[in-house]
């Protein structure tokens, strides 16, 4: 199993190597947690599905993700 480094992003996002360095961890975690996607987003709407009257179906998926790269030294 592979890890997944600034050097392994760094061959996409060059930039990446140049503002954090080679080799440096990553982790990204996804969430569908409300509570979490409004502590910075107030303003979003809870995920969910409705139907109107008419049996139309609607959708709201909200989703947030968190990037964390190892510090430098």
């Amino acid at each position: 199993m592979s890890k997944l480094t600034t050097s392994t992003v760094g061959m996409l996002l060059p930039q990446i190597i140049e503002e954090f360095g080679e080799g440096r961890a990553i982790d990204i975690m996804f969430t569908t947690s409300h509570a979490l996607i409004s502590q910075k987003l107030p303003e979003a709407k809870v995920s969910g599905f409705q139907m109107d009257k008419n049996g139309n179906f609607r959708f709201a998926v909200n989703m947030g993700f968190e990037v964390l790269i190892e510090k430098k030294g």
